[in-house]
């Protein structure tokens, strides 16, 4: 096959398979962990939702931090209700995205991502609290 026909054909492969696979679901922006400390200080302090295990929570969480397992949150529609942010959270990161997408299904869109989760606020010294 002439080396033009082969890369026509590849090309076309590549656009199918593109086409094919299903569309990345939006990921919430992310915020670090110092960022998320100076906006709890202020007016426009974001809700932050934990969604970790109850274990996870009680060792140590974020001063104020409502906790929802993420396997309850598409259950918990009202908390899209909030008119603030909701900043997520778990250990590290796949448990928040995952938290994420079901609130997102259910209507928020005000949405944060915490970089790093409760394992990079602990490292960066931040305040922790306990129930």
């Amino acid at each position: 096959m002439p080396a033009a026909r082969l890369r026509r054909a590849l090309l076309l492969v590549a656009v199918a398979a593109s086409l094919a696979a299903p569309a990345r679901a939006e990921e919430a922006p992310s915020i670090g962990v110092e960022a998320l400390a100076s906006r709890l200080q202020g007016a426009d302090a974001p809700l932050v939702l934990d969604v970790r295990s109850q274990a996870e929570f009680d060792a140590g969480h974020i001063p104020g931090a409502v906790h929802v397992p993420h396997t309850e949150v598409a259950k918990r529609a009202d908390l899209v209700q909030s008119a603030r942010q909701i900043a997520v959270y778990c250990a590290v990161g796949p448990r928040a995205r995952a938290a994420e997408q079901a609130l997102r299904a259910a209507g928020a869109t005000k949405l944060l991502h915490v970089d790093g989760g409760f394992t990079a606020w602990r490292k960066a010294g931040l305040p922790i609290a306990l129930p």
